[in-house]
């Protein structure tokens, strides 16, 4: 959570505020990992820049000492436009509080001992995480009122949009990660958030939109957005209880039939899958399919989605498949059948619904694929194309037609729309439904046991080891405290070996990830070539200025062996103009391109979440000569759970 602190303007005033906040409140918000946000109340006035703090902070702090003619007004915009999470604390010497707030819980500190109110602040604050209770006077008073949308607050820039539109491009999960990490100290950050996490949804970087889409629902815990992407997200990370519970969530919130609609077709989905992985294993599969409650819950609540928006094609659709093979399962079962009715009648006007219900879904499904067809739904949506296959399959009106919409469907799509498409059909084959239509479209599209897709792709071998490379240049001349002379090399190339060396058991999935400076860098290059590993290249600032700054310094010999291994490197660049930070990051104080791309490099290694990641530092172990250094790498990493080799250079060169 990000916290605004408003304290009392000073002027006039001597009660020691700086020790407040540095004993008291900073304290407090760092043990809960708290984001601090800069004073505004000292000679604070009310500029768009405050007025943005104290509407999009996530709390805010005020002291009502005094009764400060600033707090007081800022406090009361903070309370006309948020509803909650606003504390109020007040130092014992400091006087009574207006008259207008002496019925609002406050915090009392002796302000001579601000931290003896340690604790119970640090109560308070943990107690804003877990409760949605309203504080303001204001919307008390005004049940109905709203707060600001996320349209009527300040927009994302659009240096931000651009940067995302390239990791998009690239798909570039590294740098997806680290602009979710940068955009956080921002007034505008939920809305960066989301769109982050967006991209990171639309790469499929199911781990980071994940994490993403869970701090935004920290901050606002009914956005529906964020919480029915966490469902999908939660559903495809083979997490199913934390899927129900983010669309249980939801669903409180949801305003329009179709987001209804949508969430009820995940929770379906959700129990579709769950029927599916109880009767898959059993000798008997058909059997444990039709006795399972769960093919009746999960039907009824895709009916449900359905009629709650009959423009959600895919909730009837998943109706009708349900439907069809409850109904066909009776029909090749019928002992098992009767089991489920108290008797034969019961059970044979039952079978009769089912035919029914299967006539009229299969009638709404066609009018729904054909509207949203009409609607241009279809441009650039594989799956009503695949709906329509589904129905006409479904419908046993032709099975080569079935077949043919399926290949025209399937036929330049995405691997994965492939495999949910595969995975449909095995139910059917599973089951021993439908099998001569089945062998009819399958004699078209193929077996279902392939893995590859319609069109192939060439598959590349799974990273189980990325090693991260950071350390010096070579000196340049008349430096006056030498790190990496440059008569040093080889004893460098031969440490950075034996560290490479005891990281890799399989070349062709290891990877390493490095800049591409003189010195440390290219020799990490070199060495893993030589080793037969593939590396990536990753450049903070477009190549003619990288190599100008960092390798043309040492010597045209460093510039060949920088466009060799340019050559045989995937080559990333973070930033697509300019050697400073981008303009929405320009005011960051203390942060530089250089942290950027230590960041980026470790989020890049990261984002191989399958993989181990090792950090080889060649360092004198140092303050770096500039901001972004690496010892900060370092911790970084290790707070990361990375592993970390240190190549000591002074002791390797024998420099001290």
């Amino acid at each position: 959570m990000r916290v605004y602190i408003l304290t009392p303007s000073r002027q006039g005033i001597s009660a020691g505020f700086d020790q407040v906040e540095y004993q008291l409140i900073r304290p407090a918000l760092a043990a809960l990992e708290f984001e601090t946000q800069e004073m505004g109340g000292a000679g604070a006035n009310l500029e768009a820049e405050v007025i943005e703090q104290l509407v999009t902070a996530d709390v805010v702090i005020a002291d009502v000492s005094y009764n400060a003619p600033n707090v007081q007004l800022e406090l009361g915009i903070r309370y006309a436009l948020r509803r909650q999470h606003t504390i109020l604390i007040s130092a014992q010497e400091g006087g009574e509080v207006s008259w207008h707030l002496r019925n609002i819980r406050r915090l009392i500190y002796d302000s001579k001992e601000p931290a003896a109110a340690l604790a119970e602040l640090v109560t308070w604050l943990r107690q804003l995480k877990v409760t949605d209770t309203i504080d303001s006077p204001v919307f008390k008073a005004l049940p109905k009122l709203k707060p600001p949308s996320e349209e009527m607050l300040p927009s994302v820039p659009r240096s931000l949009e651009e940067e995302l539109s390239r990791a998009i491009e690239g798909r570039d999960a590294g740098h997806l990660a680290l602009l979710a990490s940068e955009v956080r100290g921002f007034s505008w950050r939920l809305e960066g958030l989301r769109r982050v996490a967006q991209a990171q949804y639309r790469i499929r970087d199911k781990e980071g939109a994940r994490d993403s889409f869970r701090a935004i629902v920290e901050a606002i815990p009914d956005d529906t957005d964020a919480n029915t992407k966490l469902a999908v997200l939660y559903r495809r990370l083979g997490l199913p209880r934390d899927s129900t519970a983010a669309i249980q969530q939801a669903l409180k919130s949801a305003q329009t039939s179709n987001q209804r609609a949508e969430l009820l077709s995940l929770h379906a989905t959700n129990m579709k899958a769950e029927w599916t992985e109880a009767w898959r294993p059993q000798s008997d599969p058909a059997i444990h399919a039709l006795r399972s409650p769960l093919l009746v819950k999960s039907r009824d609540t895709y009916m449900q989605a359905f009629l709650e928006d009959l423009n959600h094609h895919y909730a009837g659709l998943n109706a009708l498949v349900l439907t069809k093979i409850r109904a066909g399962l009776g029909e090749q079962n019928p002992e098992i059948w009767g089991e489920l009715f108290d008797d034969d009648e019961q059970a044979a006007s039952a079978l009769r619904e089912e035919q029914q219900l299967i006539g009229r879904l299969i009638g709404a499904s066609e009018l729904v694929i054909q509207a949203a067809s009409k609607r241009g739904e279809g441009r650039d949506n594989p799956w009503l194309a695949i709906s329509e296959a589904d129905v006409a399959f479904l419908s046993a009106a032709s099975a080569r037609r079935a077949a043919r919409l399926y290949l025209d469907a399937l036929g330049n799509t995405d691997p994965f729309v492939v495999d949910a498409v595969r995975e449909q059909l095995s139910v059917y084959e599973s089951l021993g439904l439908f099998k001569e239509r089945l062998e009819v479209v399958l004699a078209t599209i193929g077996p279902l046991k392939r893995t590859e897709p319609l069109t192939p792709r060439a598959t590349v071998p799974t990273i189980e080891r990325v090693i991260v490379f950071t350390g010096h240049m070579i000196d340049r001349p008349g430096r006056p405290t030498p790190r990496f002379p440059a008569g040093k090399e080889e004893e460098a190339r031969a440490a950075i070996e034996q560290a490479v060396r005891s990281k890799v058991l399989d070349n062709e999935r290891t990877l390493g990830l490095a800049s591409g400076t003189s010195g440390g860098d290219l020799l990490f290059h070199e060495v893993c070539r030589d080793l037969g590993v593939r590396t990536e290249l990753f450049l903070v600032t477009p190549e003619p200025e990288h190599v100008a700054a960092t390798v043309t310094p040492s010597g045209p010999e460093w510039v060949d062996r920088y466009y060799s291994v340019r050559r045989g490197a995937r080559l990333h660049v973070l930033q697509a103009s300019s050697s400073q930070l981008p303009a929405w990051l320009a005011k960051r104080e203390g942060y530089s391109v250089w942290h950027r791309h230590n960041r980026w490099l470790l989020q890049s290694a990261l984002a191989y979440r399958e993989s181990r990641v090792t950090l080889v530092a060649l360092w004198n172990g140092a303050e770096s000569d500039g901001p972004g250094g690496t010892r900060e790498m370092i911790n970084d990493a290790r707070a990361a759970d990375v592993d970390v080799i240190v190549l000591n250079t002074d002791t390797l060169f024998g420099l001290r």
